[in-house]
This record gives structure tokens, sequence and C-alpha cells, in this order.
């Protein structure tokens, strides 16, 4: 996908995810939104607050995945804007997709 789209390797950024596998060959859950269903605005990223493993560090972001993208994106010079969609888009067993559809216009 990277060739096709004409990407570098120093340009793709792995972001953590966490899944629930259930039968072989059967369906996978994701356990925390995706990032890949961010939004790009301007200097700005708008993506799900992923609700990940938490730990006590000194500078007070308790997420380990949030801490993760928010450092990856950051360091592409992308200001991470979080928005919570743990009720709408997961406890009530809606998707992060259609969550995050957007009207775009080029």
């Amino acid at each position: 996908m990277s060739r096709a789209l004409g990407l570098k390797a120093d340009e793709v950024v792995r972001l953590t995810v966490l899944f629930c596998a259930g039968e072989p060959g059967g369906a996978v859950a994701a356990l925390v939104p995706n990032p890949v269903n961010l939004v790009c605005l301007g200097g700005s990223v708008l993506l799900l607050r992923p609700f990940g493993p938490r730990e006590k560090p000194a500078d007070g972001i308790t997420d380990v995945f949030l801490r993760a993208w928010t450092d990856a994106l950051e360091r592409l010079g992308a200001r991470p804007v979080l928005l919570d969609g743990w009720d709408a888009l997961h406890r009530r067993d809606g998707g992060a997709r259609p969550g995050t559809n957007i009207l775009r216009q080029f």
C-alpha cells in the first residue's frame, strides 16, 4: 500500500491498537477506537480518545495508547484534538467509522 501511495518508510506512522479475536477466521473486535478513523483538519488531527490501559507517569498522561498516539502525531507537527466517543460509539454498540464520517470537498 505504501508503494501504491508513493510513501517512504519514514512517512508511515504505526499506532498501537488493541483487538480481541473470536474464533479462528471469525470476527475481530477493536477494544479501543482505531486511530485509522482520525480526521485531519489543517494542523489539527481529530481522533477518538482511546481509553486504553493506564499508568502513573510524571507528565500526567496516564493512558498508554494516548501517550503513544500523541507522541507520534506531535513528531509529525500535528496537534491532536481528542474526542470522547465512549458512550455514543462504544457503549451503545456504534462504530467509530460511521461516527467520524465527515463531508469532504476537494
